[in-house]
């Protein structure tokens, strides 16, 4: 959804987080074989009701990524937004080479493996919270007041 946003208005982001999420087809486990070929290929009534319990609350935190988006990437090649990534490494859905092919459009982004499963904020969460407070500092904010002062 925020993509989708962005593609409108990219001036308002500033900067990015990710968490095990996949925005490349590199990356995912099998456990998600079935459902991205049922749901990406050949879309439907018929496709979509097996995968109705995904989407109620308690299939919710297996929530189904979005369909891949080739603007997505093309979006953060061109943009170049400040980006900071989690990514746990145990994570049952996503291969540690989803976070590591952001690296190919964001080669400055900043990428923490993280010794977690896909849920990393409620195994890491102080760890998390620091960098994020960390990044913002280092390299959101500082570059503002630069610009303020100079």
């Amino acid at each position: 959804m925020g993509f989708r946003i962005l593609d409108r208005r990219p001036e308002w982001m500033e900067w990015l987080i990710l968490q095990n999420t996949n925005a490349y087809e590199e990356g995912f486990t099998a456990a998600w074989d079935g459902i991205r070929h049922r749901l990406w290929k050949n879309r439907g009534p018929e496709t979509e009701a097996p995968l109705l319990p995904f989407l109620d609350l308690d299939g919710i935190k297996l929530r189904i990524p979005p369909r891949p988006h080739r603007t997505r990437t093309q979006f953060l090649r061109a943009r170049q937004p400040h980006t900071l990534i989690f990514w746990g490494q145990r994570d049952i859905f996503f291969t540690p080479e989803g976070g590591e092919a952001y690296l190919r459009d964001l080669p400055n982004a900043e990428l923490h493996r993280l010794q977690s499963g896909h849920f990393a904020v409620e195994v890491c969460l102080d760890a998390i919270a620091s960098n994020i407070k960390r990044f913002y500092d280092e390299t959101v904010a500082a570059p503002r007041v630069a610009r303020w002062t100079a």
